[in-house]
């Protein structure tokens, strides 16, 4: 293996896990969602490892243009070999982060949603690190809800408000219906489908949640919505 295949290939193993352990524990819906911050420390010390086994024959395993630079200047490196050095770990860097991108593109793909409210205040509840979250967003204010954050819009009479949301026909996003316990905020049920009729979509999905007493008794503490 050359030096440069070297460097490219570990430095995007190195950002491949890295930034993937990030992805895992932060994006919402993940399977390691809110793991912690020893997770991803684990996670990121396991991918410099991978990296440097992988490229430290071959290259000596950088992976970093600051190292690459910082060797150069103080003479233990040939300046010669400092740009195909850097270049192999950019192109590694971003084909990485694209592999990142693609194997958690569903979770990066659910997007934002823009609160402007018309005419009275309005209350939104979100959940938020597993509990529930009241924002309240009074007449004129705008308020931007980050994407795949499950919300309840609370609307008292003579209220108007605008809601602004990304387009789905053409996009494989998903939109989701959650209910959860009175209680002890316990997810009771959920549903994920691809949003064709607002109307249609969404009623059959509550008519099935409201009819069905198992959907609405929580595993947690067994009260009944």
């Amino acid at each position: 293996m050359t030096p440069f295949v070297a460097e490219l290939l570990g430095t995007f193993l190195l950002i491949l896990l890295g930034n993937g352990v990030v992805a895992n524990v932060v994006l919402k819906g993940t399977k390691g969602n809110n793991s912690g911050w020893i997770v991803i420390t684990t996670g990121w010390a396991l991918a410099v490892y991978v990296g440097v086994l992988v490229a430290g024959p071959y290259s000596g395993a950088h992976l970093n243009p600051a190292v690459t630079v910082s060797l150069a200047i103080t003479g233990l490196f040939d300046w010669n070999d400092v740009m195909p050095y850097v270049l192999a770990q950019f192109l590694g860097a971003m084909l990485g982060s694209f592999f990142v991108w693609l194997l958690y593109k569903d979770h990066y793909n659910e997007s934002e949603e823009l609160f402007y409210q018309i005419e009275g205040d309005i209350t939104v509840r979100i959940q938020e690190d597993g509990q529930a979250k009241d924002i309240n967003i009074k007449e004129g204010e705008i308020f931007l809800l980050p994407g795949n954050i499950p919300h309840s819009p609370i609307r008292g009479a003579n209220t108007v408000g605008l809601v602004i949301e990304r387009m789905r026909k053409g996009t494989d996003m998903t939109d989701g219906l959650m209910w959860f316990c009175d209680k002890c905020n316990n997810k009771l049920h959920e549903y994920k489908f691809p949003l064709q009729d607002i109307e249609k979509d969404f009623l059959s999905r509550f008519k099935e949640f409201y009819s069905s007493e198992d959907f609405r008794t929580c595993d947690s503490c067994s009260h009944v919505m």
